[in-house]
């Protein structure tokens, strides 16, 4: 997994995640990693590049052998996967930051053997030249509870993330549930203002949005994670889990929970396709799958170079289809202009009757996002029934 980071002053960070062959992986495996991973490290030329993760590889201590890699503070012995580790990192010009810093064993150790009992140093994290500048400090938090075998490794860096420019914001989602009493008060609102709104179509859609803001409520963000509804029992066990040390009962525990959890959202999922309730159906399958990581693809340049910023992502796809579309033609317009041409059709050009609204609004669907101007169509179906003349007038000066 790789993110680009914009820093300040046309910096770039790349964060790339892994996960390394054990020692038990064939050979082949483990040089095909490190290929792949080599790949992605040379696509962010000129980036400052920080990999972290587990590469069960035991870097050891011998920083003399390989000065430009490890520092003094290494831990225990190297063996075979730390070697091509360490090769690895010589080609590529990385350097070990777990091994930088004087600290602790425990610091430093990320995962105990489960037979000698023995502690090493299998998680690292590294970083070229130009991201050893921002890192501060890199180690070991024995106390985190990640419900795994390893220690969470910390990497604290000083940055400063480039600002975005600020933009307008879209318009908050509204609750649109409509009850009776909302729709008295929706109707007594624009039966109130409309006579005071002028023929523009700006104190048109102002008053539409304020009636809309008036009405409805700001819709509640629900969180939908699996620990959000046993948040409270989790706590209970975690508390539990640090006065006996009960480390596998807790795992049991909360993967009995995580299961019962998916089990009611897969129950309500095949409700809601039985009853052909698709818009429930699927809000239980976002509810499940989480929200849509925005994943930024790269493509090569002319020159065949990997581009993985989004500016140079974004130039390069103008340039693709600037050439694709814009080719020369060879048109006769001759022949074209003694192509039969249809008859205009004077009809379109006649006003809006009150029927051909009264069907628009008829056969509006609900519950639907609002457009660009902002306004919902709740407002429109439900607000303008009372007031429909009125609004015909409106709608006819703003066309005209």
């Amino acid at each position: 997994m790789t993110a680009h980071v914009e820093l300040k002053n046309n910096v770039h960070l790349t964060l790339i995640s892994v996960y390394g062959p054990t020692m038990q992986r064939p050979e082949l495996e483990k040089e095909q990693f490190y290929e792949q991973l080599g790949e992605c490290i040379t696509s962010a030329k000129g980036d400052g590049i920080i990999v972290l993760g587990d590469f069960n590889a035991r870097v050891g201590k011998d920083w003399e052998s390989w000065p430009s890699v490890i520092g003094r503070h290494g831990v225990g012995h190297m063996n075979s996967n730390g070697l091509m580790l360490l090769e690895f990192c010589t080609r590529m010009k990385l350097s070990v930051m777990g091994t930088m810093f004087q600290l602790k064993n425990r610091l430093k150790n990320t995962w105990q053997h489960p037979r000698s009992k023995h502690w090493h140093q299998l998680d690292h994290v590294l970083a070229n030249s130009q991201a050893r500048q921002f890192i501060r400090v890199t180690k070991v938090n024995p106390s985190a509870d990640c419900f795994t075998d390893h220690r969470l490794l910390l990497c604290k860096c000083s940055i400063v993330i480039k600002s975005r420019k600020k933009c307008a914001r879209p318009p908050c989602k509204l609750d649109t549930h409509l009850t009776n009493k909302k729709k008295l008060a929706l109707e007594s609102f624009l039966e109130e203002k409309i006579p005071d709104c002028e023929s523009a179509w700006d104190d048109l859609k102002e008053l539409l949005q304020n009636a809309a803001d008036h009405i409805f409520e700001k819709k509640k963000r629900k969180s939908e994670d699996w620990f959000d509804d046993q948040e409270q029992e989790i706590q209970k066990l975690l508390k539990e889990k640090r006065k006996t040390g009960d480390v596998k009962g807790l795992r049991e525990e909360i993967r009995r929970m995580k299961n019962k959890w998916f089990q009611q959202k897969a129950e309500e999922a095949e409700r809601y396709v039985q009853e052909k309730n698709n818009r429930e159906f699927y809000a239980t399958l976002n509810a499940v799958y989480g929200p849509k990581s925005k994943n930024v693809h790269p493509v090569k340049s002319k020159q065949g170079e990997l581009l993985s910023a989004p500016e140079d992502i974004k130039d390069r796809w103008v340039e693709h289809f600037d050439e694709l579309l814009n080719q020369p033609t060879n048109v006769d317009w001759e022949i074209l202009n003694e192509v039969d041409q249809l008859p205009t059709i004077d009809e379109f050009d006649d006003p809006i009757s009150m029927d051909e609204l009264e069907t628009a609004l008829k056969n509006t669907k609900l519950r639907k996002s609002p457009g660009p101007d902002g306004i919902i169509p709740e407002v429109i179906v439900h607000g303008v029934s009372k007031c429909v003349s009125d609004m015909m007038e409106i709608f006819l000066i703003c066309v005209a």
